[in-house]
């Protein structure tokens, strides 16, 4: 659990221009005619994309998560190979047949083009800020659309504390109880 945890923040980044082909690829303009400001340093970098600091033109203080480079294909073929096994586990070990490996992984194969679909992403949030906008207890962040793509998401930046980093939480007062 502790080394799949790392995949969330802790992976190295990619090259800022890779970033900057990506955002001005997704979004069809360079990168110092959609922001006022963008940090070169990701904030974090996980598995699938990585997270910059930048303000928009209008002067807003956002995050910008970008995909990674070639992510989508990699995560496609090792989903190619999972079921090429799953099938062989089905094929010739009877005593998984119950637990159904085929569609076990393509259940996981839908879910993982949804993570690197970062437009559903958005409407997800956007749908769950709706249904929770009157919970003061609940805040979530703007989705700037005219800098969302596909492969890009740039979000109003809330500065924070993970949920797992239980001593910071604590140092800030928060009631464990109610976050968990």
């Amino acid at each position: 659990v502790i080394e799949l945890a790392k995949l969330q923040d802790q992976v190295a980044p990619f090259p800022f221009a890779e970033v900057q082909q990506t955002i001005e690829q997704e979004l069809g303009k360079p990168l110092d005619q959609l922001f006022k400001s963008f940090s070169p340093d990701p904030v974090a970098s996980a598995s699938l994309s990585q997270v910059h600091r930048a303000t928009t033109l209008a002067g807003d203080d956002v995050a910008v998560k970008v995909q990674r480079p070639q992510v989508k294909q990699i995560m496609e073929k090792d989903l190619s190979i999972l079921r090429d096994l799953a099938v062989l586990l089905d094929r010739y070990i009877p005593e998984v047949r119950q637990f159904s490996p085929v569609a076990i992984v393509d259940e996981v194969a839908k879910s993982a083009k949804q993570e690197v679909d970062f437009l559903y992403e958005a409407r997800n949030l956007e749908i769950f800020a709706q249904n929770f906008a009157d919970d003061d207890r609940i805040f979530l962040p703007r989705i700037f659309w005219d800098h969302t793509s596909l492969r890009v998401l740039t979000l109003s930046f809330i500065d924070g504390i993970k949920i797992s980093d239980v001593a910071r939480l604590r140092e800030a007062g928060v009631d464990l109880a109610v976050v968990t």
